[in-house]
């Protein structure tokens, strides 16, 4: 998680000058009393009167939209900040935060499905482990028994000539002495040589030996050979089980790698469908929520008596910019908004009248100035008191997270933020209309069904030994 960069500035609200050639205010609006004079007042960063236009957005008409800013929109301008990398996440105090979206069901079901890969490869690895090594074990056994059986097979096959060749000479002796030519080519060529002498009364001691010798070594043979044909028989079978269980096991551990390799892209896929997804009961996205509370932890850390709730912050950026998405904008899992520009600050039909401060880099004009992003900071403003509220290196007026840390500090002064009259004091110091703070402190009322928990310290948010403060 990236680090939350905090900076401490002072805001003061300034009043119209009283010539053209006077400074610029940091932060103006005016509206029309029933006299038809200008009625003066420091407000919100870039605020204009909330009577003026849309009463929801401090009187601002963003870059594109109808109202009375008959600006075009800006070809050549990108909005500050329009790229940007994925820094600050969502805070790890937020992750019991109940929201909704179908992305988030999708994402819940990819997640678990790669997960439950996992399990299941792994399972079907294990499950294998004990059959594996009993195959192989059989294997090895069945290996050094075909190897004697082979061995005894030979031995007994290198034996066999010479009895044969001894029944052979038999024959001759006993044809010599007592018996015909048909009697020894049937001798000699008979399968069973022996049957063939013992049909001979007179076979001598010597033929009676080699004839069992004979004998045993046909019956060794055989058998001999049949050990040796059922064990490569079980051998093979053996080898095919083992085949099989390998085959299940490289199942498993494809299943297991494979799933083990999509997990991190699906967790990152839930956690940017879950960054959009509407928070319960609110009307605003986990991430709009998280600027909000990150810009209330950080006070906590800075300003431990100051009590601002996210709430109070939150209801300030709806009449602002709708939480930034005024105008078509989103706010992205960084935080970053769209071109969210206010009116020409041109003296015109009620406004005050600022000549460019930023020569066109935050608002696009290089004549007048607009109020620029989510909590509608004036250029000039924003150079002085912008803060870095998710820790990418920049501060960006466009950037809900930078926007809501910069209000945040401006609405921390002497009072006490958790009561009433501090909220009252506050946003009227933000604002000089009573309307206003009725309206902001009305929205932040609703945010109150919205189960979130309270904004902790810094040190919480990124861990020290410094124990957390209680806002």
């Amino acid at each position: 998680m990236a680090g939350l960069l905090v900076l401490f500035v002072a805001m003061a609200a300034c009043t119209l000058p009283a010539s053209a050639g006077s400074s610029p205010p940091v932060l103006a609006s005016a509206d029309l009393a029933s006299t038809g004079h200008a009625r003066v007042m420091p407000a919100a960063p870039g605020l204009s009167d909330p009577g003026l236009s849309d009463p929801g957005f401090g009187g601002f008409t963003p870059v594109g939209q109808t109202g009375t800013d008959s600006t075009p929109p800006l070809d050549d301008a990108e909005p500050a900040g329009a790229q940007v990398d994925d820094v600050a996440g969502i805070s790890d105090g937020l992750s019991e935060v109940a929201v909704s979206s179908e992305a988030v069901d999708r994402a819940v079901a990819e997640v678990a499905s790669a997960a439950l890969g996992v399990v299941d490869g792994r399972r079907t690895v294990l499950e294998l482990e004990p059959s594996l090594d009993e195959l192989v074990r059989q294997q090895n056994d069945f290996g050094i028994q075909l190897e004697d059986a082979s061995e005894r097979l030979g031995l007994v096959e290198k034996r066999v000539p010479s009895v044969k060749r001894s029944l052979q000479s038999l024959a001759v002796a006993e044809y010599v002495r007592t018996g015909s030519a048909d009697d020894l080519v049937n001798q000699i060529d008979s399968v069973d040589r022996l049957e063939a002498v013992r049909k001979k009364r007179t076979v001598s001691a010597v033929q009676v030996a080699v004839r069992g010798l004979a004998d045993r070594l046909d019956e060794t043979l055989g058998s001999t050979r049949r050990e040796v044909e059922l064990l490569a028989a079980v051998q093979q079978t053996s080898r095919v089980d083992l085949q099989g269980v390998l085959e299940r096991r490289r199942a498993g551990i494809e299943q297991l790698t494979t799933s083990l390799d999509g997990l991190p892209d699906s967790i990152d896929r839930h956690a940017e469908a879950r960054a959009q997804a509407d928070v319960v009961g609110a009307d605003f996205d986990l991430v709009v929520l998280d600027t909000y509370w990150r810009a209330a932890a950080a006070m906590v850390e800075e300003d431990p008596g100051c009590g601002i709730p996210w709430r109070l912050i939150a209801g300030v950026g709806w009449i602002e910019s709708k939480h930034g998405t005024f105008g078509g904008s989103t706010v992205t899992r960084n935080g970053q908004t769209q071109g969210i520009l206010g009116r020409v600050l041109d003296g015109e039909e009620g406004v005050l009248e600022i000549l460019d401060t930023d020569g066109g880099v935050l608002d696009g004009d290089t004549e007048y100035d607009k109020a620029v992003g989510p909590m509608q900071f004036i250029p000039e403003t924003w150079s002085r008191l912008g803060r870095d509220g998710n820790g990418d290196g920049t501060a960006d007026p466009e950037n809900l997270y930078d926007a809501a840390a910069a209000a945040a500090d401006y609405l921390c002064g002497s009072e006490n933020l958790a009561t009433p009259a501090g909220q009252t004091a506050a946003l009227l110091r933000y604002n000089r209309s009573d309307a206003y703070g009725v309206e902001v402190r009305s929205k932040a009322r609703e945010y109150e069904t919205v189960d979130v928990p309270p904004p902790p310290s810094l040190d919480e948010l990124w861990p020290s030994t410094t124990e957390p403060s209680d806002p």
